[in-house]
């Protein structure tokens, strides 16, 4: 496993990642005067947030060579076993990329949008992102639809959300 095996920019071209860097930064702005009132800070998150979900797309679909048939493994926690039983790295980088992909996400969720900053909220918002992409990548023929993937991204998610309330909670702390 090497570094091109996971640049989510592998296919994507520099004009597409400018194009979209400035959507996400133009899209919270353009909100705030159609009747959603974002403060300030919320809108960066935002910019962040949208950003990310672009990379996790850039990651997952985005450049992908379409496959000749619809592919699936719904065999759950495969990818763990093999890592289990062979250690090879391939696995380990399977399991390990696809948490820390979902991590920035469950940091970005609540503070983009305050009114999701519950686990179950984070939780869902992450796990319908990721079996909206594993769907995609088999409808689409972009990939390979994997329950690991779902369970992973989803952890990472959650990861990311016990991160950013950890930071919360000393932000918080009134002893501070």
């Amino acid at each position: 496993m090497i570094w091109s095996d996971w640049n989510p920019f592998r296919n994507v071209s520099p004009t597409i990642m400018i194009m979209a860097f400035a959507i996400c930064l133009l899209i919270p702005n353009i909100m705030n005067h159609n009747k959603f009132i974002l403060k300030k800070n919320e809108r960066w998150w935002l910019s962040g947030t949208l950003f990310w979900i672009f990379i996790i797309f850039s990651a997952t679909l985005i450049g992908r060579q379409v496959q000749a048939e619809p592919r699936k493994n719904l065999e759950f926690f495969w990818c763990l076993r093999l890592a289990l039983q062979t250690g090879k790295f391939r696995y380990w980088g399977d399991i390990i990329g696809n948490i820390l992909l979902f991590v920035p996400l469950g940091l970005l969720i609540p503070l983009a949008f305050p009114q999701l900053s519950k686990l179950y909220m984070v939780f869902f918002c992450g796990m319908i992102l990721s079996v909206s992409i594993e769907l995609i990548q088999y409808f689409a023929r972009l990939g390979i639809l994997e329950l690991d993937d779902i369970f992973h991204n989803t952890c990472g998610t959650v990861l990311g959300y016990l991160m950013y309330r950890g930071m919360w909670l000393i932000r918080n702390n009134p002893e501070s």
